[in-house]
């Protein structure tokens, strides 16, 4: 793995991310996302791998603006700087970076909800582990920040993940005319998407099954583990709780 050029891949990608979200596809999986989560008064959140803070606003929605407390990690200052736009008028929210190949600096317990949005199986390294242990380590450590009934909802590529699929999904965005710049940005994201795809396949990343993932949230300690497809059936969403 070059950690290095990971990072420039990620960061050079976050310029143009937000530009993704518009899309068809992706408001799809933002709406599937928001139906598996009910925040509630009081409770504290964590989106990992806030990004441009997309999620974090669904969390705000899906919880009426009466959480305690909502956390955005990212490793990019690129993606938080987006974050930070979206997020300053939210006085329960906080933005922190936090490199997802090491132990967060929560305590043990500390969330009643996470939201993890294509960006766990992207996790290359952690705590000296790397490929498939690398994702365990992180599912592992996901598990121990949230509290007892916690709920965990987390997306991921599937394997083999077909990018065109999502790309033709959205042939209507693209072709918008009070949007006109999607017509430059649609093939610069396929571009970074293709890349993605194709270290899927190299084993750069952990995109399984879903049966797999679900086996191994099972042995996390997870439970009423589910799973379901979504953007344009090229993502997996997973839900479960900590008993």
């Amino acid at each position: 793995m070059n950690e290095a050029h990971e990072r420039k891949f990620w960061s050079s990608y976050g310029k143009i991310y937000p530009y993704i979200e518009r899309s068809t596809p992706y408001q799809e999986l933002l709406r599937d996302i928001g139906g598996m989560i009910k925040p509630k008064k009081g409770e504290q959140w964590l989106d990992v791998g806030c990004g441009p803070g997309t999620v974090m606003q669904v969390i705000i929605k899906r919880s009426n603006g009466i959480l305690a407390k909502l956390v955005g990690i990212d490793f990019d200052e690129t993606m938080l700087t987006h974050a930070h736009e979206k997020m300053h008028k939210e006085q329960s929210v906080e933005l922190l970076r936090v490199d997802l190949s090491e132990r967060t600096p929560f305590p043990s317990e500390t969330f009643d909800g996470i939201v993890a949005n294509l960006v766990l199986t992207y996790v290359q390294r952690f705590e000296g582990t790397e490929g498939e242990g690398a994702l365990k380590g992180v599912l592992s450590e996901m598990y121990r920040i949230l509290k007892p009934g916690g709920r965990f909802v987390w997306t991921t590529p599937v394997p083999n993940v077909n990018f065109w699929k999502v790309f033709w999904a959205s042939r209507n965005d693209i072709l918008r005319k009070d949007q006109i710049e999607n017509l430059f940005y649609g093939p610069a994201i396929m571009r970074y998407a293709l890349e993605i795809a194709h270290k899927g396949k190299r084993g750069d990343y952990s995109f399984f099954e879903a049966e797999k993932h679900v086996e191994i949230l099972k042995k996390t300690g997870f439970q009423s583990v589910a799973a379901q497809t979504s953007f344009a059936k090229q993502a997996l969403i997973l839900s479960c709780r900590k008993q």
